[in-house]
């Protein structure tokens, strides 16, 4: 899982994340660089102010809200054919943990809903997985 370092106030991606069998998009990874930037904006105690992100917290983790835009830059992407093929395919990718006391198996993101008319995304993530 990610450290997070309190005193140094950074976050950093697990290697364990980096080295993954998986072989994600450039999309897949867009989104996953705004999840790193939301968390360390989190940590940092900075409030997001433009309205169209929003880190929530959830009892099972965090609500995360941004637009879609944030990982389509430049596409004239107009039906969010290629955010909706990112977002589905990250959110059937899982990461297996395993220690001497516990094992398991989370998606990194899940329920991703795409409001077309404001062109903002919905998704959450587990606990586990945001730390």
């Amino acid at each position: 899982m990610a450290r997070t370092i309190i005193n140094n106030k950074q976050v950093f991606q697990s290697y364990v994340l980096t080295t993954a069998k998986y072989d994600f998009s450039p999309y897949e990874k867009r989104i996953m660089y705004r999840l790193i930037e939301l968390a360390q904006k989190e940590i940092e105690g900075i409030k997001l102010k433009d309205n169209l992100r929003k880190i929530a917290p959830t009892n099972f983790g965090r609500e995360i809200t941004m637009p879609v835009s944030d990982i389509l830059k430049d596409e004239q992407d107009k039906h969010y054919t290629i955010a909706k093929a990112a977002f589905r395919s990250l959110s059937e990718k899982h990461i297996e943990y395993e220690d001497d006391e516990v094992w398991s198996y989370t998606p990194i993101i899940t329920a991703p809903e795409i409001k077309k008319n404001s062109g903002s995304v919905k998704f959450y993530v587990f606990d586990n997985i945001w730390r």
